[in-house]
């Protein structure tokens, strides 16, 4: 015979707090991602870079996708991310890796696959981006 299992109030109360508390750790670390500096610069780079334009066709539109991470770890703090990219001509998807040097973050290297399949690494010869103006 089946049994119903009795789970306690205070139990539910508890998983119900650990919940909350998890997806709220998820929803932070998620705006805190967004609104970093090392996002600006991966954004600013992927609508600024010409290899980007012309692969892509014309003006850019670029967001963050959910994957990413920033290491701070000094002066040799690195950070990647994924970027969803919508052009003229086609669409693709960006990997960027930054690194922090003397309280700047540069691209380091960058992989543009397009919906087509065209794979494009982009140049380490990377315009510098005013990091005031690109974020916080």
């Amino acid at each position: 015979m089946l049994r119903a299992i009795s789970i306690p109030r205070e139990g539910v109360w508890a998983f119900g707090s650990w919940v909350v508390v998890f997806l709220l750790t998820i929803a932070l670390g998620e705006l805190y991602l967004r609104n970093s500096i090392p996002a600006a610069v991966a954004l600013a780079f992927a609508e600024q870079n010409a290899a980007v334009q012309n692969t892509i066709g014309g003006a850019v539109d670029a967001r963050l996708n959910w994957i990413g991470s920033i290491h701070y770890d000094g002066d040799a703090s690195w950070a990647t991310f994924r970027l969803q990219l919508r052009g003229a001509l086609t669409n693709g998807t960006m990997d960027v890796t930054l690194q922090r040097r003397r309280d700047q973050w540069n691209v380091a290297e960058g992989y543009l696959v397009t919906d087509s399949g065209q794979a494009v690494e982009l140049s380490q010869a990377v315009p510098q981006i005013d990091q005031a103006r690109a974020g916080n």
